[in-house]
């Protein structure tokens, strides 16, 4: 009964897909339309969300007075501005250089941290897996593949670089990353480099670095910290990444008139698509009463109509990424220049198909109340 049942729906669904396939090509289309429409402005306001979302370079920089500004800072002035009520993911750094492989090639350790560390790594483009690797090992070590290369290293490598003093420093090779912008570095825990490593200044730092939890009190927060150690010696430096800020300013509401267009487009297909179905099912009606005269069981037709449906929803999610995938490489040609990166985020991801989802489950009820209303006398309008 279940394969016979099988190819019921089976025949129904071609059926139906063959007899109207202009009116099915114009659902797949609009749905292309749609996602299409999602995927290019999601990475049109990626840019933006960027903005109120803040990466490494939002933070404000905390180092020594212009006066002195190289001067390094005591590890204990990043304690003062953690316990600050608006600061947050607050982490600090050293710089220690070692030398690796048969020429010495020279890496320069970046030494990090604070409890702010997990977030900044994972901006950096690495793995939770990685981040969590990497805190759990007080010898680990984070580089790029090009390092990891002339250097001989491998992923779980132990290996003991000299400092410049001369001093083999043990590591443990955590993780590599395929490209880095920073090449020829390395990042390591601060506590440890600090304490084996080759820094002559301990416990001491270069920079601090640390933002507000509102972004768009970065400024304030700044004055805040530098206001704190105006009399400490040495004092300090605080620079909020102005750009950033100013774009803030300038583009921070940006993103939700592109959401609210992004909505619109996706609410305009997705009434074309359900009113469509719906018409579709009307139609269809009296053929679908010829059916239970002729013992196709209801079920049938409902379990067809949300195949066709699926089915065409699928196609058309496919298609439209694929468009928006073309859409999105264009903005990246001539937007390049102005924005780093243009890409469709990853919320555009998670929230693309929990909609479509929506959006079919929405297009059934209509069809699916037709259904069960069907009464083998309609077919006489045929």
């Amino acid at each position: 009964m279940g394969l016979r049942t099988f190819y019921c729906v089976s025949y129904v669904t071609l059926l139906s897909l063959r007899d109207q396939f202009s009116r099915v090509l114009f659902l797949i289309l609009t749905i292309a339309v749609g996602v299409c429409a999602w995927w290019g402005l999601s990475a049109m306001a990626s840019p933006f969300v960027t903005v109120a979302n803040p990466g490494k370079s939002h933070f404000i920089t905390v180092s020594g007075h212009k006066g002195a500004f190289n001067q390094p800072l005591p590890k204990r002035y990043a304690d003062r501005i953690a316990s600050l009520p608006d600061a947050r993911e607050l982490f600090y750094s050293d710089i220690d250089v070692i030398t690796c492989g048969a020429t010495a090639f020279s890496v320069t350790i970046n030494a990090w941290g604070g409890p702010g560390t997990p977030d900044v790594l994972l901006q950096e483009g690495y793995s939770q897996a990685q981040i969590v690797a990497f805190m759990h090992d007080p010898l680990a070590l984070l580089t790029d593949a090009d390092t990891a290369r002339r250097c001989g290293w491998r992923k779980g490598m132990g290996v003991s670089p000299r400092d410049f003093a001369g001093k083999p420093v043990e590591l443990h090779i955590t993780a590599m990353t395929s490209h880095s912008d920073s090449p020829g570095s390395a990042i390591a825990h601060y506590d440890y480099i600090n304490r084996v490593g080759g820094i002559s200044r301990q416990d001491r730092v270069a920079e601090i670095y640390v933002r507000a939890r509102d972004p768009r009190k970065n400024s304030a927060l700044a004055a805040q910290i530098q206001s704190m150690f105006a009399h400490s010696a040495p004092p300090v430096q605080a620079v909020p990444d102005t750009v950033n800020q100013s774009a803030w300013t300038r583009f921070g509401k940006v993103q939700y008139l592109l959401a609210f267009v992004m909505a619109a487009v996706f609410s305009c297909c997705a009434l074309v698509f359900i009113s469509v179905m719906a018409h579709t099912t009307t139609q269809r009606r009296p053929q679908m009463a010829l059916g239970l005269v002729l013992g196709f069981p209801r079920p049938v037709y409902w379990v067809a109509l949300t195949l066709e449906v699926t089915a065409i929803t699928v196609v058309g999610a496919v298609i439209g990424m694929g468009l928006g995938d073309l859409v999105v490489h264009w903005l990246q040609r001539f937007l390049g220049s102005t924005f780093q990166s243009i890409k469709a985020p990853d919320w555009a991801w998670m929230w693309l198909w929990p909609a479509l989802c929506a959006l079919l489950s929405a297009t059934l009820v209509m069809p699916s109340i037709i259904v069960s209303r069907l009464r083998p006398t309609d077919c006489r309008d045929l």
